[in-house]
């Protein structure tokens, strides 16, 4: 659905580039508005006939047809930078809902990592986010910034220290 023009390979890094030839790659956000421009987070949404008809586990599947109608909502959380490159910064099912404010986990690591320049790992429940982070020296600094960014009130946030964030064999953070 996508690729990086080998030109834009060494200043657009962790980009998946832009629509393939044929397609079309548009960003849906938490609003319902769909957009193709500009810098805001949306789950990326391909259109075109590159758009597979559906998933057959059965051999019955098969006689549905298409099942996407050329539409597919890709349930990945995306941001389109000015160049018309799309990044993926993670999964729209990593939300939290604190006091009626829909809270993306991806985002929120994003938003640390690029400003403390940081390894971070969000969680939590509906109750209270909990962001993991690896240098003590900007522990106080990351709930207000993150309050600001989001809305969330600060007593919804805390902030834990730990020397280290762990990946699973896939390189995904995880908890220990």
């Amino acid at each position: 659905m996508a690729y990086l023009p080998t030109e834009l390979s060494l200043q657009k890094t962790g980009s998946i580039g832009k629509a393939i030839p044929g397609g079309q790659l548009s960003l849906l956000h938490e609003d319902e508005t769909e957009s193709s421009v500009g810098e805001r987070f949306g789950e990326m949404v391909s259109r075109g006939p590159n758009v597979t008809m559906g998933y057959a586990t059965e051999l019955h599947d098969l006689a549905k047809g298409d099942e996407f109608k050329g539409v597919l909502f890709t349930g990945d959380l995306t941001i389109r930078d000015i160049d018309g490159c799309y990044y993926i910064l993670g999964r729209l099912k990593r939300f939290l809902k604190l006091y009626g404010v829909r809270i993306g986990l991806d985002e929120c690591e994003w938003l640390i990592a690029n400003k403390f320049a940081i390894e971070c790992l969000c969680s939590g429940n509906d109750e209270k986010m909990k962001i993991y982070i690896t240098d003590v020296i900007i522990k106080d600094k990351n709930a207000p910034f993150l309050s600001l960014k989001t809305g969330l009130f600060i007593k919804a946030i805390e902030v834990i220290f730990v020397d280290q964030i762990h990946r699973s064999e896939f390189g995904k953070p995880i908890l220990n």
